[in-house]
């Protein structure tokens, strides 16, 4: 029995069902009331519920698949599993559970992992930070404080050693990556190509014209979109851009006077230490409106701005300005590269927001999808999450913008 929380109604009436179950356990509720709700089929436990319904869902899964290890991509089962194990390492997990996850072979350990010694069911954890017996040297297998992961790249490096020092000398190198599965061949798969680059750890997906991407495509996408080590790049999956609904003069007509604040800057400018000219970064909050932005883009795209601004022309054009974070004006200088970031087309640009989810060819991995770990949330609690729209100007030659960390990769 679950309430839709936007109701405000089921919400009352969530209360009280809470209430039902909080006066039984304290021997409060009268048994006639018991006896009617037991009547409805009344669940007192929706905790025990919950963990039976994923217990199914997992038993279902090893049943019709034979493999007791659920790809990362069953997020909603992976993190399941993952919860199970931290509460068995913790000692916080009931014998009848572990019994239930044991008869359909539940992996407890995961590779590279130390093989724990809970006392289960007890409700007693160990200490935070204690090793357990026989746990692997720092850079073999575990994260800070016993955290398991499959592998580890640079980028997570930080979590690799339990002991944060300034000593550097004594810190073990990290162990390599997982090896990669094998690309997909034209023979395989038909609707896309597929280009790894080894070096940079980039693998670029083009999904052919007119095709839709196969099962055997989004799987192998899961997998590698999973992985810390490889950049997946796509292109092929949207083919709305030339619906009238992204026209740039469109949008700068219907926002233009709206003001953003969500930008990132870059100088062009000279490096002291090299002598070299190159891109910085400017650690400056500024907010300007939308219509000198789309202005900016147009300058930028007509006079091929990179390094240096060249007018074709002699007209004297208005100025374009920055408000700073005291408030005071600044004149766009039209040689910086000013990134949008995070604009949210769902609010903003409805009409290209409804085209873009109706035409996108992969909508699983969009929030809220099928492989989204908010699928199971009600639209109304989900975080805003997007899509949202991120413009690059013409001209722009610098390092990738790194989603939701605000630092250069």
């Amino acid at each position: 029995m679950t309430f839709a929380k936007s109701d405000i109604s089921n919400q009352q009436l969530g209360r009280w069902v809470r209430k039902q179950r909080e006066y039984k356990k304290k021997g409060r509720l009268r048994q006639c009331r018991i006896d009617k709700l037991d009547s409805v089929n009344f669940d007192w436990d929706a905790r025990e519920r919950t963990w039976n319904e994923s217990f199914q869902d997992y038993e279902e899964f090893v049943r019709s698949n034979g493999i007791s290890g659920v790809p990362k991509y069953r997020s909603h089962l992976s993190y399941w599993m993952s919860n199970q194990r931290k509460a068995y390492r913790n000692g916080l997990l009931k014998a009848s559970r572990v019994k239930l996850l044991d008869n359909i072979g539940f992996c407890w350990v995961l590779k590279g992992e130390a093989e724990p010694a809970p006392s289960v069911g007890t409700g007693v954890a160990p200490a935070v930070g204690a090793p357990a017996v026989g746990a692997p040297a720092v850079g073999a297998g575990v994260v800070g404080a016993g955290v398991p992961v499959d592998y580890y790249v640079e980028d997570i490096a930080w979590r690799q050693y339990a002991v944060h020092t300034s000593d550097v000398s004594n810190l073990s190198p990290l162990p390599p990556p997982a090896p990669l599965p094998p690309l997909i061949s034209d023979n395989d798969d038909t609707s896309c190509t597929w280009h790894l680059d080894k070096e940079n750890s980039i693998l670029r997906v083009t999904l052919k014209h007119g095709m839709n991407l196969s099962k055997k495509a989004k799987e192998f996408l899961y997998v590698m979109m999973e992985r810390d080590d490889i950049a997946v790049i796509t292109s092929g999956l949207y083919h709305g851009m030339g619906h009238e609904c992204w026209n740039q003069d469109r949008m700068a007509h219907e926002l233009g006077a709206d003001r953003y604040h969500s930008f990132r800057r870059f100088a062009y400018v000279v490096n002291p230490a090299t002598g070299c000219k190159e891109y910085q970064e400017i650690k400056k909050d500024v907010t300007m409106t939308i219509g000198d932005y789309f202005a900016y883009l147009k300058r930028r795209g007509r006079d091929g701005t990179l390094n240096e601004t060249s007018h074709s022309n002699t007209e004297v054009e208005e100025k374009l300005y920055l408000i700073n974070s005291e408030g005071g004006k600044e004149e766009l200088d039209m040689t910086e590269t000013i990134y949008m970031l995070d604009f949210r087309m769902e609010t903003q640009l409805p009409a290209a927001f409804n085209h873009f989810m109706k035409n996108f060819l992969f909508p699983e991995i969009l929030p809220g999808g099928e492989m989204c770990a908010t699928h199971t949330v009600p639209r109304p609690a989900r975080p805003d999450m997007g899509p949202n729209l991120y413009v690059t100007p013409p001209g722009a030659f610098t390092n990738f913008h790194q989603d939701g960390k605000h630092k250069m990769l």
